[in-house]
């Protein structure tokens, strides 16, 4: 046997006398003792605990020397004959173990994929509960950029069915309770802005009545009260209710100005459209 395999096998360097090996069949292609100590070394190897090509790899180079072995030798005797079988059966029982342990490896990596999805759908479930709760749009973005962080994380790849209806059901139960908090908080803010607005419109009003002497002769003052409380709102944001007590504030202060300052009062309700539309 060669004499730098021996040495090489003392030394436990395996992957290296395994080329020597190799070497030394490619050589001896029908060497009986040669084969076999590459038969053995090539199994042996193919069944390390590492990656599953590269055993593979080995077991695919058992499997070509055998071929070759068996196209090389002289078969004068009928243990040659089995010796060539006893490794087609090694070959074709490691490569059923490797596929056995391979499958199994992969199911216990989705397994544990499956898990880590079941958790987040638990935190989801949560997320759920807590949106329930939430009053104001701040409180709805973070919420849907957890959502979103939780969503990325799931591997759908790996759903079992249960798992997939889960995934739908919370799929649509997000979708309806989003679109329902986006209109309640849409209208508590809109009930925000006309309670606001409905202030406003009393304090103009009541300013106006306590000096209207004054704000009838002063257009500079009149101007700043009413571009500020009055026309300061859009009127498409507000409700029926406030456009009326808007009116009522509105015609007193029409009715009780001069002809310049209607004209005034009508020209600023116009240009203060512009303001409306920043807020």
């Amino acid at each position: 046997m060669n004499e730098l395999f021996n040495k090489l096998q003392e030394d436990n360097r395996l992957f290296d006398s395994y080329f020597v090996i190799k070497n030394e069949l490619s050589h001896n292609p029908g060497d009986i003792e040669v084969f076999k100590t590459f038969m053995d070394l090539a199994l042996r190897i193919a069944s390390f605990d590492m990656e599953f090509n590269s055993r593979r790899k080995y077991l695919s180079e058992a499997d070509m020397a055998l071929t070759i072995f068996s196209e090389s030798v002289e078969i004068k005797e009928v243990s040659v004959i089995e010796i060539i079988k006893e490794y087609s059966s090694k070959i074709a029982k490691a490569s059923i173990e490797l596929q056995k342990e391979e499958e199994k490896s992969i199911y216990e990596h989705e397994e544990a994929r499956r898990s880590g999805n079941q958790k987040l759908f638990e935190e989801l479930s949560d997320i759920y509960k807590k949106m329930e709760t939430i009053k104001s749009q701040n409180e709805l973005d973070e919420i849907l950029q957890s959502i979103a962080d939780i969503e990325a994380q799931i591997d759908k790849r790996v759903f079992s069915a249960t798992q997939q209806q889960t995934y739908e059901s919370l799929t649509q139960g997000f979708s309806k309770l989003i679109s329902e908090k986006m209109e309640d908080i849409n209208h508590q803010e809109l009930l925000d802005l006309n309670k606001e607005a409905i202030d406003s419109f009393k304090l103009v009003f009541d300013k106006y009545n306590e000096k209207k002497s004054f704000y009838n002769k002063s257009e500079a003052d009149l101007k700043a009260l009413v571009t500020k409380y009055l026309f300061a709102y859009d009127s498409r944001q507000l409700f029926n209710e406030s456009l009326i007590y808007f009116n009522h504030v509105y015609s007193t202060i029409f009715n009780g100005v001069g002809d310049d300052l209607k004209f005034k009062l009508t020209e600023w309700s116009i240009t203060t459209e512009e303001f409306k539309k920043r807020k």
